[in-house]
């Protein structure tokens, strides 16, 4: 969905600025999305050493709620 940019990975340690859609999501919400990509990390042997969390530019926000608008199932 676009919501990684800058990954870097050293010797299966990976920092990362995770971005979101808008400033007004929950900080339950932010700690479940960045658990859930330390999970996916540990899941193949490697580690995250660092999250930055930043908001997406307006043209990440256009192209995350376009991929969005096409997979929802609601």
């Amino acid at each position: 969905m676009g919501m990684v940019r800058d990954i870097y990975v050293k010797e299966k340690e990976a920092t990362m600025t995770f971005v979101l859609p808008f400033s007004e999501v929950p900080q339950e919400v932010r700690d479940h999305m960045i658990s859930s990509l330390k999970k996916a990390a540990t899941a193949t042997g490697g580690t995250v050493k660092d999250v930055k969390v930043e908001i997406m530019t307006d043209r990440e926000r256009q192209a995350f709620l376009q991929k969005e608008q096409a997979n929802w199932k609601g």
